[in-house]
């Protein structure tokens, strides 16, 4: 996996590869509460554990939140891939069906509030997760969102 451990034994990431990824850019800047605006990430993956490397050189702009869909990847595996700079907040895995699911990952230096969604999820026909990020000048809603194009389209009509 090169740059990203992901440890399935241990409930924390180790994170010393990470640091040596980061070890030739430039420091984060901070994400300061005052910002209008926050930059979010949005990328259909298609196998996180193959892409960690292609992710971490496209994140040279420091977005603040990164949604990504079907990761593929098993609750504990998730649960351990490490983003330098980034903490996973919110996630949604498979449990019948192989692959897809879906997860939020945001900066470490925001507040945020997890937002369970998961009685609303429907594997394969929608997959679900939300935060809150708290911020001095009002909160923001975030909902990543990933419907299978082949799930049932007919559960979403009144």
């Amino acid at each position: 996996m090169g740059n990203i451990v992901t440890n399935s034994t241990n409930s924390k990431c180790t994170t010393f590869n990470c640091k040596r990824v980061l070890k030739n850019q430039p420091k984060c800047k901070n994400n300061d509460d005052n910002r209008k605006q926050l930059v979010v990430y949005l990328q259909n993956i298609r196998s996180l554990k193959n892409k960690i490397n292609e992710l971490i050189s496209l994140i040279d702009k420091k977005p603040d939140i990164l949604c990504l869909t079907e990761h593929h990847l098993r609750d504990y595996e998730i649960s351990n891939t490490c983003i330098p700079t980034f903490k996973l907040v919110a996630k949604y895995c498979r449990h019948h069906r192989n692959q897809r699911g879906l997860c939020i990952y945001i900066h470490e230096s925001l507040d945020f509030k997890n937002i369970s969604l998961l009685n609303y999820c429907s594997e394969q026909d929608i997959e679900l997760a939300a935060i809150q990020i708290k911020k001095q000048k009002g909160n923001t809603i975030l909902i990543c969102i990933y419907r299978a194009p082949t799930g049932n389209f007919w559960q979403f009509s009144p």
